[in-house]
């Protein structure tokens, strides 16, 4: 199943109008002129309403004129390949060939679609920096390549969105279907399946006082992204949204090797946004998103970082 708006799942619709306008010119004929020109402005405006019901602003308007662009494009090629099909052919013949190029683009796109039966369908082994980490699909890693860092053997998204899996397929090339690690040198992670993991195992049980800690710090705080980074010297960027990178630089750059800002929520200040920072090794950065509570007195949300960070490390750990 192909979830709504992921790209296979846009690109399939079209070559789908496609077919049906080719097939339709194929057995019927090129329609008059203004039929023709009626069909591409239904097709240039249908999402405008769409957008209107969404709420007109900058982004909904250029979505919509986007996909009545896509929308116009897909019925006049199908139109010329049918009136091509049905002047080359016969009838039954005019119909495959009109069905022809969307099959082929179809078929194409839910090849890419195709996970290989491997380990890499469950998870993957990366190294960054002096880390080797096997990260599970529902995580949903990211690679990018960051300045300042090197180059790495693969970049994308691995994680089980329908949308992700030609990136994945790409991994499972890079890495042999699962079978080696990949060097990588900046990761996104998100921390949300971990934490739901480790609160369960802490609800309700009565743990020995070093695992008492992990929980302790659950508790006081909720990292819902992690990004390392391979060299603790460069500029963390690419931040992919998550956090204000320029603040990072400048504190790093007054020399705040680690640290931390947070900034009330819509909510208030109990409940406060913040960004984190600090050497998780020798050879890599962290910088986590995390929501905390109110101020306290005692807090020390570093420490509280560096645990659960730990905690993360070890259960992520390449044999």
């Amino acid at each position: 199943m192909f979830p709504l708006f992921t790209s296979t799942t846009l690109l399939l619709a079209l070559a789908t109008l496609t077919a049906c306008s080719a097939v339709f010119t194929a057995v019927r004929g090129s329609p008059a002129f203004w039929r023709i020109a009626l069909l591409l402005a239904a097709g240039a405006l249908w999402a405008l309403p769409v957008a209107a019901i969404l709420g007109l602003d900058h982004y909904t308007i250029t979505l919509a004129i986007h996909a009545g662009a896509w929308t116009s494009g897909a019925l006049l090629a199908g139109l010329v390949w049918g009136a091509f099909s049905r002047r080359i052919a016969g009838f039954l013949p005019a119909i495959l060939v009109a069905l022809f190029p969307s099959l082929a683009v179809s078929a194409y796109l839910l090849e890419r679609q195709r996970v290989p039966q491997a380990p890499c369908a469950l998870s993957v082994d990366f190294r960054i920096g002096d880390l080797e980490l096997t990260v599970p699909r529902n995580y949903g890693l990211r690679s990018v390549e960051a300045i300042g860092l090197p180059a790495q053997n693969w970049e994308g998204s691995y994680s089980d969105w329908p949308g992700a899996k030609p990136d994945v397929r790409a991994l499972c090339r890079a890495t042999d279907g699962g079978t080696r690690p990949t060097e990588v040198a900046h990761i996104w992670l998100r921390f949300s399946p971990f934490r739901r993991e480790l609160e369960a195992e802490c609800e309700g049980r009565a743990l020995i006082p070093s695992r008492n800690l992990p929980c302790e710090a659950v508790a006081r705080i909720q990292p819902t992204i992690v990004q390392f980074y391979a060299n603790p010297e460069a500029v963390p960027l690419p931040a992919l949204g998550q956090f204000n990178s320029d603040s990072v630089i400048q504190a790093r750059a007054d020399g705040d090797v680690e640290g931390y800002r947070c900034n009330d929520s819509t909510r208030g200040p109990e409940r406060r946004y913040c960004t984190i920072w600090q050497p998780l090794t020798p050879d890599v950065l962290a910088v986590s998103s995390a929501w905390i509570g109110p101020h306290q007195e005692n807090e020390d949300v570093l420490r509280d970082s560096q645990i659960l960070l730990d905690e993360f490390r070890l259960r992520i750990a390449a044999d």
